[in-house]
């Protein structure tokens, strides 16, 4: 066990945001926590962490858990760089570089034998040290921070130069490399682009840490989750499977709910007729007797659903000219000594739906703002088809007075509408009741995407360009708009990092790379296209910075070409990969056995330990009989 709650509650201003939740998280655990906006994700990870105590229940953690989580505010050293900031997280390791350092100055002043206790501390200090990777803790700084879309050149620049979305990403990275026992991620790839995103999913593919994630992001969740917990109405539902899987087994949860329900509604119903029929009869005492079956009966509750959904409805303008717009060997930016994308060919026909795909700082809001005319073209030709009339929905809304309410917001729009016509479209929108007398200020980030979507969406268009529509948006609200852009008869123009979204939604993409626009047919081949581009890798050391490096303390030779084996060598250890096979099917088999007996949870906590350390040994033989495996897979293999 990692941690587990028991009967855990949160109340906030005399109301439950959530109250009874039972779980357990245990080691190998990859858990996704999908729920609407303000159901509680983010207040149960901090639960979970330690940041905030319960008003209801316990929160259990394994002695000695160490967790990590994406710090929510930036706290930098403004005089440090990228690089050194996040090294940081290994300050410890840089603590032991130096007194392995002092002690290395202090033996070389010694003629003769060593003191016992000055080798023994060196030799112990040298094992942790290598144990806990640091010989090569830099390479992976590096590489995490190549990954998650930093350049060279940002690495070297000072902290204090970086953007939001570039801190939010150091603050991602330094969870990644913090490696605890316990992964705490929130929302990890809202300011990641869709190569930053594709580098996440397969760095928590082969992470060998557990952890609980919380995401709107539909693909993400198929590709790195084996477990969803779902928070809804108060309750938090557990489902062995990835975000897809736990929609069919909620169905069927749903479902079970509803018969179960439904038939003891009519097992009440027809005993508290018979009691009604022979309490005065000749059969009283069976009467009664089935009367206090009826007082000793747990009640199910009616099953209850959050069924609320957005209604997104899009209001159309009339039929466009045959072509919506076209772009002519044109060059976007904002100087024509550095272009963002140049030699723009475009030709965007009536109804089409089409994507611009690439990284940060590519160029793609640009080209957005471009085609509506608020960025003029450095060069070439834009024109509009005949009676189009576009609507754009900005990556930053700006949504006026932080004072006005929602329904000032919405008033704005046509001062002619009743009060029911704009509360009406507030709820179709989710703004329910008082929620309408929010100021905009007191919106969160899903409840002002809403809000521009509601503002968007009244006045009619036959073109929209929209820039990120998904951000801030939960799951049920990508849904809903998905559904709506798919009646739309209008043409689409949008840039999104959300793949499962634009599979949904779009039929064309562009990727924007090397200043250029690459065209792709499909999802597929978009993908391709990204993943073709791996990110950049870490400089291999100088000569000097390897002698700097305490690479005497540990330095593992450099292998031998595989020398040809003989035909009896050959067969020993042919015979030991088989022998090696079949322990590797053994262990594996008792370590599922494991984790079957950790996932039915025990109250005897000395059972739990047990079991958690049979995990971690079975875990470390594993280990070693691959490491063996291949090894001698590599002697087997011939040459070239």
């Amino acid at each position: 066990m990692l941690f587990r709650l028991e009967s855990v509650g949160r109340e906030f201003g005399g109301d439950w945001l959530f109250r009874d939740l039972s779980m357990q998280c245990n080691p190998g655990d990859r858990i996704g926590l999908i729920g609407r906006n303000g159901t509680g994700k983010t207040t149960l990870i901090e639960l979970i962490q330690g940041r905030q105590s319960p008003d209801a229940g316990r929160v259990y953690r394994a002695t000695g858990l160490a967790i990590s989580r994406v710090a929510q505010i930036a706290e930098f050293s403004g005089d440090l760089t990228v690089r050194q900031e996040a090294l940081r997280v290994f300050d410890d390791l840089h603590t032991m570089e130096r007194r392995m350092h002092d002690l290395e100055a202090e033996m070389a002043k010694i003629s003769g034998d060593l003191p016992e206790s000055l080798a023994g501390e060196y030799e112990s200090l040298r094992h942790r040290y290598r144990l806990q990777g640091g010989y090569d803790h830099g390479a992976r700084t590096e590489a995490v921070l190549l990954g998650l879309g930093f350049d060279k050149e940002t690495l070297d620049m000072p902290t204090s130069y970086l953007s939001g979305g570039q801190q939010s990403r150091l603050l991602l990275s330094e969870a990644l490399l913090h490696g605890a026992d316990l992964l705490l991620l929130d929302e990890p790839t809202n300011h990641l682009d869709i190569q930053g995103i594709i580098w996440l999913t397969e760095y928590l593919r082969q992470a060998k840490t557990s952890f609980l994630v919380i995401s709107h992001d539909r693909l993400f969740l198929d590709r790195v989750t084996e477990r969803t917990w779902e928070l809804q109405a108060g309750r938090l539902f557990d489902y062995p499977g990835n975000f897809t899987r736990s929609r069919s087994l909620k169905q069927e949860r749903i479902e079970f709910e509803r018969k179960q329900y439904e038939k003891q509604q009519e097992w009440k119903a027809k005993t508290q007729e018979y009691i009604r029929r022979n309490m005065a009869g000749q059969k009283t005492k069976q009467a009664q007797s089935r009367l206090k079956q009826l007082e000793r009966t747990d009640w199910l509750e009616r099953p209850h659903h959050d069924n609320r959904e957005i209604k997104l409805k899009i209001a159309e303008a009339g039929r466009g000219g045959s072509d919506s717009l076209l772009v002519r060997h044109g060059t976007v930016g904002y100087e024509q000594e550095r272009p963002l994308i140049e030699d723009v060919n475009l030709t965007v026909r009536r109804g089409e739906r089409v994507a611009f795909v690439g990284g940060n700082g590519t160029g793609k809001t640009t080209l957005l703002k471009t085609l509506m005319g608020e960025v003029r073209l450095l060069s070439g030709r834009l024109e509009w088809g005949a009676n189009n009339y576009p609507a754009y929905f900005a990556q930053s809304q700006a949504l006026g007075d932080p004072n006005a309410t929602v329904y000032d917001r919405l008033r704005e729009l046509d001062s002619m509408c009743t009060d029911l016509e704009i509360r009406n479209l507030a709820a179709r929108f989710l703004f329910q009741e008082d929620d309408v007398f929010k100021k905009v200020s007191q919106l969160s980030g899903g409840e002002q995407s809403r809000l521009a979507l509601a503002r968007l969406f009244f006045h009619p268009s036959n073109v929209l360009l929209m820039d990120e529509p998904t951000n801030h948006l939960d799951i049920q609200s990508r849904e809903a708009l998905e559904e709506a852009l798919g009646t739309y008869e209008g043409t689409l123009i949008v840039i999104s990092h959300d793949l499962y979204f634009l599979r949904n939604v779009v039929e064309r993409f562009l990727l924007i790379r090397d200043r250029r626009l690459i065209p792709a047919d499909s999802i597929e081949e978009l993908q391709r296209l990204i993943e073709e581009r791996e990110p950049p890798q870490p400089d291999e050391p100088s000569e000097e910075d390897k002698g700097n490096q305490l690479v005497s303390a540990e330095a593992a030779p450099a292998p031998k070409p595989a020398a040809r084996l003989s035909k009896n060598e050959r067969l020993r250890r042919e015979r030991r990969v088989h022998e090696i096979e079949t322990q590797i099917t053994a262990l594996e088999a008792a370590q599922q056995d494991v984790v079957a007996q950790l996932q039915q949870g025990y109250d005897n906590f000395a059972r739990l330990h047990d079991l958690s350390e049979q995990h971690e040994k079975l875990d470390a033989d594993l280990a070693a009989l691959y490491q063996e495996w291949e090894k001698l897979m590599a002697e087997l293999t011939p040459q070239s």
